[in-house]
């Protein structure tokens, strides 16, 4: 199969068709990792003209189970679907739950993550005038069973806050505050008992906490617990903390997102390339849009394949490619 396009060294290919149809036409096992956003349900018309896929509950659900399937077998990592369902004549349709239920009821191969939840802050005053504004969209994980065959789940992570016991603490029976293992800045540590400071040694930063744990022949065991050098970011991809992502007005990441309907942020992919494609993988979009997924995996030392039906939209994403090209002159 030909790509619409690619760059001289094929380390990005795109694809102008129907994605269902070219994932079909993809080898089996051929790429690590796939990540991008379909046509949510009742969305936008694109530009197409009479019915689609997405303008039906079932029809979307069925097309979705489709391109998924097809998706997993080209995958051998997990296959990342960022979507978020909507509401009509004030009644919620829950497709995308739908989905993901109905892909781990077939049971054998259809294996599914815990979902990522992306908050990504919609425009202020939208919503129903009798409900709440939609804030968090899902990212949906299918799978295959058994572990990753590669995965670095601490590559967006950062380094904890506090030390084993630092700031977190309980109330006491009298309504006072105990932090028994001390809080540690630097070299100096600590402990608030009734309000009091009591000062330790530098060195009980490095003693880290004791705590019990259930040992392989089932007896209860004493260990130091010692801190990761990176936190798991967790499954919650917020707006406004450590793991942040700022959305619309030109936060995007390029210009160039702005042209395409449903854009997301560089770094909602970025978490998902870095932590689920070795470098030098090849990450798959079949919607790729305004080419986000690809030009961020670029960026982070993988290859890239995208997939659009829109010949417009393969178009922008070649502009986007040429456009982070343009910034790593080395990868030119």
């Amino acid at each position: 199969m030909t790509p619409t396009w690619q760059t001289n060294d094929g380390a990005v290919r795109l694809y102008c068709g129907c994605a269902l149809d070219i994932l079909r036409q993809l080898p089996t096992d051929s790429v690590n990792l796939v990540c991008g956003s379909p046509p949510y349900l009742f969305a936008r018309t694109y530009g197409f003209k009479g019915p689609q896929w997405w303008d039906a509950y079932e029809t979307w659900i069925e097309t979705m189970l489709a391109m998924v399937a097809e998706a997993a077998r080209v995958c051998i990592g997990p296959v990342v679907v960022v979507a978020a369902n909507s509401t009509r004549k004030r009644s919620y349709y829950p497709a995308v739950e739908a989905l993901m239920v109905r892909w781990f009821e077939r049971g054998g191969e259809c294996q599914l993550y815990r979902p990522v939840y992306w908050h990504r802050v919609s425009i202020p005053g939208s919503g129903q005038s009798d409900g709440f504004r939609a804030d968090v969209e899902y990212c949906c994980v299918f799978k295959r069973p058994g572990k990753l065959p590669w995965s670095d789940n601490t590559a967006c992570g950062w380094s904890p806050r506090y030390a084993p016991g630092g700031e977190m603490s309980h109330r006491k029976v009298d309504g006072g505050r105990v932090n028994q293992w001390g809080y540690c800045s630097g070299c100096q540590a600590r402990t608030r008992t009734g309000g009091r400071t009591k000062k330790f040694r530098p060195s009980h930063r490095a003693a880290g906490k004791l705590h019990t744990k259930r040992a392989a022949e089932g007896e209860m065991e004493i260990q130091n617990y010692q801190p990761p050098v990176l936190a798991n970011p967790g499954n919650f991809i917020e707006t406004h903390s450590v793991a942040h992502v700022n959305v619309g007005g030109g936060l995007l990441g390029s210009a160039l997102a702005h042209e395409n309907e449903a854009p997301y942020p560089e770094a909602l992919c970025e978490r998902f390339i870095r932590s689920w494609c070795p470098e030098g993988g090849v990450v798959l979009d079949p919607w790729c849009g305004s080419g986000t997924t690809l030009a961020v995996a670029l960026r982070w030392g993988r290859k890239a394949i995208g997939i659009d039906l829109r010949e417009s939209q393969v178009e922008l994403t070649k502009r986007r490619i040429g456009a982070e090209l343009a910034k790593q002159p080395l990868l030119a």
